[in-house]
Parts: C-alpha cells; sequence; structure tokens
C-alpha cells in the first residue's frame, strides 16, 4: 500500500476515510491501530522499515486525507494558515496532489505563499509562464530587489 492506492488499513482491514497516520515509509493505517503496533513493534507492518521514535508526518497524513476525499482551496489555504502545513511544505503538496497552476496562483495571490515560494515554484514547473507573468503585470508579487527596497525605505518612513 502507497500513497497513491490508498483505501483499506492494512491492520484492521477497515477503509481509510479518516484519523489515518502516514508513517516515514509512505504507508497509512489508521492512527489507532499503527499507534497500538509500533507500541508493541517499532516498525511498519507492511515493509518493516524501523520508524523513528516520532512516526507521525503531519504534511503525508494531510495529504492522505485529501487524496481519499479530494480537497478545496479553502481547506488548502486554511492548512496553511493553521501552520498545518507549514508554507515551506507547500511544493511537496502541490506536487502530490497535482494542484493546477491557477490554484497555486490564487494561493500566492492571497497572500499565504509568498515572493519566494513563488519562484521557486514557478522554476519548478508548478506555476505556468503565463499565470507567472499575469502576476508579475498585476503586481501580485514584485522582483525580490525591489521588494528589498521598499523594506530598507520604510526604516526611514
Amino acid at each position: 500500500m502507497t500513497s497513491t492506492n490508498i483505501d483499506i488499513c492494512g491492520i484492521c482491514r477497515d477503509e481509510l476515510v479518516d484519523d489515518i497516520k502516514t508513517l516515514t515509509c509512505n504507508h497509512v493505517f489508521h492512527t489507532a491501530c499503527i499507534d497500538s503496533w509500533t507500541a508493541r513493534v517499532p516498525s511498519c507492518p507492511f515493509c518493516r522499515a524501523h520508524l523513528p521514535e516520532a512516526v507521525i508526518d503531519p504534511v503525508g497524513d494531510f495529504i492522505t486525507e485529501m487524496q481519499l476525499n479530494g480537497f478545496t482551496y479553502d481547506e488548502i489555504s486554511s492548512a496553511v494558515e493553521s501552520g498545518v502545513v507549514p508554507a515551506d511544505s507547500m511544493e511537496r503538496v502541490i506536487r502530490e496532489l497535482n494542484i493546477p497552476s491557477h490554484f497555486v496562483v490564487r494561493l500566492i495571490e492571497d497572500r499565504f505563499l509568498n515572493v519566494c515560494h513563488a519562484e521557486a515554484l514557478y522554476h519548478n514547473g508548478y506555476i505556468a509562464e503565463d499565470d507567472m507573468s499575469d502576476m508579475f503585470a498585476r503586481g501580485v508579487i514584485i522582483d525580490r530587489r525591489v521588494s528589498a527596497l521598499i523594506s530598507a525605505m520604510s526604516v526611514f518612513l
């Protein structure tokens, strides 16, 4: 079982709907099932990978839940705003959920992602060139040098 083919917990054999945990090896189980298992055996029931003390991958859990139940803009932006998904983990979320460019642009426009994130996402192919050009033209994002100059000038104002 991998994060791309998830529907049944490998321990209890019930459907994975909510309250799930993704291990560092990317296998997914019900939280109660895997907590009970790892209390006795510190390895994954499937691949036997040794699990560090913290077997929780909150970003992986979030991605898995979104894959199972679908996702909306509000759920993604709320997860970033609340810290469930740190902004520096958004590229992983965007990649694994295959979030479209226009959706990523909206996260930037609403300031859930900053200029540095936008540039990295563009260079890694997650923002279409037309969308990036449009954001520059509308002033949604500006060149980092201009941003640094504005910040420096604000000290004197």
